[in-house]
């Protein structure tokens, strides 16, 4: 009985809000007739409301309920997404809460909170962006959260999803899967990748840890995985597993360090580098094509080009200009000797 009673002030409540939002709705809900010029506004409570037609000025305050909403037609929300400043559709800003059961596409503003039990693509948010599935924004700042996947092209703030991707991040990704071409922040995740775009510049600055995977095409911070992937960084790669980076400045960590240049400290079981201006430290193997620096390992070492130090069991170069130490060493230029080998 107590429930039967509940069950129908609710129903009284949301009759008395249909009863007092039928002002709104009849300023809020429109034709399919373009209104060109025209500009409207609703406040307080609004259900089932549509802005479907071209070049409206819709302006919402206070909660909007509903099944779902739209201020364009869905086949555009891919278009909207995609293209740079790309406005069909109607203009429709909320401030406020937005409440829909299943979707909402909406192009224009929208600053509050908006919940979907479905899925959400918004032009703009500033606040919180919640849905079942999916979140897609061509610009969201503040907190998105979703079941899926959350998609914007540009992200300010804070992520979480099952999968995370973004264009542009300034701020953090929590998710298994974690994308970014553009990363200044944090990512959290199983797999954590920013996307070897060629034509983008932009430095990827902060850090990705937590993850089985991590890469970027322009790095300064802090890698941390089990794979960590980058084309030019600055800073520290720490992986259990594999390190690669087609320049590196600063630390690399992991069973297989690889590099093409490096300045800097390498430190793993496996090291290789193609140009190394620093110290290679490895408990089996290091290689260098030219090496500046120090090669120290508890069995091999090997560079074409040697100039400074070598330590280990086994030591070969090349052309060594420095001293080999170690109790096989040899130097392709100037002649071979146990324990130690100087070259000049």
């Amino acid at each position: 009985m107590k429930a039967f009673l509940r069950w129908m002030a609710v129903m009284a409540f949301f009759c008395c809000a249909a009863v007092v939002s039928a002002s709104c709705l009849s300023l809020c809900s429109f034709g399919e007739e373009p209104f060109s010029l025209a500009s409207h506004e609703c406040c307080g409570l609004c259900f089932g409301v549509r802005t479907s037609s071209d070049r409206v000025n819709v302006s919402y305050h206070g909660l909007l309920l509903g099944l779902g909403h739209a201020s364009l037609p869905w086949q555009e929300a891919e278009r909207i997404f995609e293209e740079e400043d790309s406005y069909r559709g109607a203009r429709c800003d909320i401030n406020g809460i937005s409440l829909q059961l299943f979707s909402q596409f909406n192009l224009g503003m929208m600053r509050g909170l908006t919940f979907s039990g479905l899925g959400s693509l918004q032009d703009n948010v500033q606040g919180v962006q919640i849905s079942g599935l999916y979140n897609k924004a061509v610009v969201a700042q503040g907190i998105q959260v979703s079941l899926i996947a959350n998609i914007d092209r540009e992200m300010q703030g804070f992520q979480v999803a099952l999968a995370n991707d973004a264009r542009k991040v300034r701020g953090f990704q929590v998710g298994a899967l974690n994308i970014s071409e553009d990363l200044t922040g944090a990512q959290f995740g199983l797999v954590n990748r920013a996307d070897l775009v060629q034509d983008r510049s932009d430095a990827e600055q902060g850090e990705q840890t937590e993850g089985v995977g991590n890469a970027t095409r322009k790095a300064l911070g802090l890698q941390v995985g089990a794979l960590s992937f980058s084309e030019d960084f600055t800073g520290a790669q720490l992986s259990g597993l594999y390190n690669k980076a087609a320049a590196v400045q600063g630390l690399q960590v992991a069973f297989v360090n690889r590099a093409r240049e490096t300045c800097g400290l390498q430190v793993g079981a496996l090291n290789f580098a193609d140009e190394l201006a620093g110290v290679q430290l490895s408990g089996l193997f290091n290689k260098a094509d030219s090496a500046h620096g120090i090669q120290t390992t508890l069995i091999t070492n090997s560079a074409r080009e040697m100039r400074g130090i070598q330590v280990g069991l086994f030591n070969f170069a090349d052309d060594l200009k420095g001293v080999q130490i170690g109790l096989f060493n040899v130097n392709g230029s100037g002649g071979n000797c146990p324990l130690i080998n100087f070259g000049w």
